[in-house]
């Protein structure tokens, strides 16, 4: 599609893909946010696929910490490891891969991810950040 196009026209290419491609995912996946023991609400997150990648879509000019952090939390959330920020802003697609390495529920994000280039890594608390280009 190329950029300047809405997330939501991104969401819907990418989820007519996944159909394509046969690779199963939710859309729009809600789930709940606890405080304690405590439910405090829901979060949605752009794609589940597998079960197991949380996969955020964004069309921005830079991946920021802000997004980072926004998946670490879905990621927490939905207590697992691995998630893809997928940025449709720049002329080329920018993949920002997310682990936390750590169990989920040990992870504690103390300290920011700056923002990466190529393929360089930053770890804090358990959580590794790279940015694919």
């Amino acid at each position: 599609l190329g950029p300047g196009y809405p997330e939501k026209i991104y969401q819907r290419a990418l989820s007519e893909e996944f159909k394509k491609q046969e690779v199963p995912f939710n859309r729009e996946e809600k789930f709940r946010v606890f405080y304690g023991d405590k439910d405090v609400g829901y979060e949605i997150m752009d794609f589940c696929a597998y079960n197991k990648i949380a996969i955020e879509l964004k069309a921005v000019r830079e991946i920021m910490d802000l997004h980072s952090k926004q998946l670490v939390s879905y990621l927490k959330g939905r207590k697992i490891r691995l998630g893809l920020i997928l940025n449709f802003g720049k002329s080329k697609l920018e993949i920002k891969r997310v682990i936390l390495w750590k169990e989920p529920a040990d992870t504690e994000d103390t300290e920011e991810c700056t923002e990466d280039t190529g393929k360089q890594l930053c770890d804090f608390s358990g959580i590794i950040c790279d940015s694919v280009i």
